[in-house]
């Protein structure tokens, strides 16, 4: 359970890591944030299957 703490850090730095992709580069694509947040929901819903 000491991971969970580190695992909603580590999901509001991705937040705010993609939020600054999407501000400072207006030219990448909105598909590529999309995929992000995919890749970012499948590893959540591994992590919590695993726990």
């Amino acid at each position: 359970m000491i991971l969970v703490p580190i695992w909603y850090f580590f999901n509001m730095l991705v937040l705010l890591y993609s939020v600054n992709i999407f501000i400072s580069n207006k030219n990448l694509s909105q598909i590529t944030i999309l995929n992000l947040f995919v890749l970012h929901d499948i590893l959540f819903n591994i992590f919590n299957f695993l726990l």
